[in-house]
């Protein structure tokens, strides 16, 4: 009996283990439009400013610019999604941002709606293949279309 007992107590402290490997991020999703006169060239050319600004500053946060190809009828052009590794660095990165960059007037888009989402638990690539569509995590891929393709 005692071993059994022994047996149950591992079993759930590496249970517990294996669930605390996960991790959690803050996250913010903000839906935009071009500015008049803007594209997404301007946009990229905007936001590689802010990267500058984050390396000179040590910031921990990363963004990426998402173009809808397949979205139906929306009321934007394209998602900024950013994410900080904790509440620490997007408390840090939040400051520097208020207080240190003065670009904000140059900005090529209008963010109407935003959405911060905190706490979220990142899933590791490596759950079981039965399990992707339950958990339906995103994938986001760095792709250039080769001289024949196009979105036309």
């Amino acid at each position: 009996m005692r071993q059994l007992c022994l047996w149950m107590i591992c079993l759930f402290s590496f249970n517990a283990y294996s669930i605390s490997d996960q991790y959690t991020l803050r996250t913010e999703i903000f839906f935009c439009k071009y500015s008049e006169g803007s594209n997404y060239d301007d946009v990229v050319k905007y936001e590689k400013k802010y990267e500058k600004f984050l390396r000179q500053n040590g910031l921990k946060y990363s963004k990426a610019i998402l173009t809808p190809v397949i979205a139906g009828e929306t009321d934007y052009d394209f998602v900024l999604w950013g994410s900080w590794p904790n509440g620490e660095e997007m408390y840090r990165e939040y400051g520097a941002y208020l207080n240190d960059y003065d670009n904000t007037n140059e900005n090529p888009s209008i963010c109407n709606s935003n959405f911060a989402v905190i706490n979220t638990a990142a899933r590791h690539l490596r759950i079981p293949q039965e399990e992707y569509d339950n958990i339906q995590f995103v994938e986001f891929a760095n792709c250039k279309f080769t001289e024949e393709a196009s979105f036309n």
